[in-house]
């Protein structure tokens, strides 16, 4: 495998979790009860349910499966989660008391990988038909994000729930994506190395971030302040 496709593969890898703790602190910051704890939770749990379908051993043969069963990590942590969450009275309460703005700012990651999926995907590391769809669909996602973030002004209700929709449609797209192009391309390029964190532990923990941010948003009826509160 070229030497640069190594070396952006390890980047990508150091990155995670770097983007895992900055989604913590901004749970951290969203959340009405502050004790760090909490919003740790979440980030744990993504992480354990990472590790187990990188090295128990039933798992990793799990991934190596065709798609979508070699996707099952990824959509069964996602479809657990929410459950978990929508399920429990204490977690609604806690997901209806979060501020959405701090939590945009996980989006500026979506530009980070955005271009690490492009450079990857132009070094020959990934299918054509993924990593030009993904890697756009991410940049454009965390552009949108910065635009929100560096306005002082009140944000509409209309603007963030399109930036969580869009965001959402992207990431669901990526895994559709996924798991049409990948399964022949890892056949015939064994070299290239899977990442774990990315796709077992963010991607399902971001689409979780904007499934409750939207369902948040809809018993709002006002603008989205600075620093806003309860709703």
């Amino acid at each position: 495998m070229d030497a640069n496709l190594a070396m952006i593969v390890l980047v990508s890898d150091i990155l995670a979790p770097l983007a895992l703790v900055h989604v913590w602190l901004a749970l951290q910051e969203a959340s009405v009860d502050r004790r760090a704890w909490i919003p740790a939770i979440p980030v744990a749990v993504a992480c354990a349910w990472a590790a187990l379908w990188t090295w128990q051993p039933l798992f990793v043969a799990m991934r190596s499966l065709p798609p979508p069963r070699g996707q099952a990590g990824a959509i069964l942590g996602l479809i657990l989660g929410l459950l978990i969450i929508f399920s429990l009275s204490p977690l609604r309460r806690l997901v209806a008391g979060l501020n959405p703005k701090p939590l945009v700012t996980f989006g500026a990651w979506r530009i980070v990988y955005g271009t690490i999926l492009l450079i990857l995907g132009l070094q020959g590391g990934l299918p054509a038909e993924f990593f030009w769809s993904a890697a756009i669909g991410d940049i454009a996602v965390g552009l949108w994000a910065l635009s929100i973030l560096t306005r002082l002004e009140k944000v509409s209700l209309v603007e963030m729930k399109g930036w969580n929709a869009a965001g959402l449609a992207d990431l669901l797209h990526v895994i559709v994506l996924g798991a049409t192009f990948f399964g022949g391309f890892y056949q015939t390029h064994p070299e290239v190395p899977r990442l774990n964190l990315l796709p077992l532990a963010l991607v399902p923990l971001f689409i979780t971030v904007h499934g409750v941010t939207l369902w948040n948003l809809t018993r709002r009826s006002q603008p989205i302040a600075q620093n806003a509160g309860r709703p």
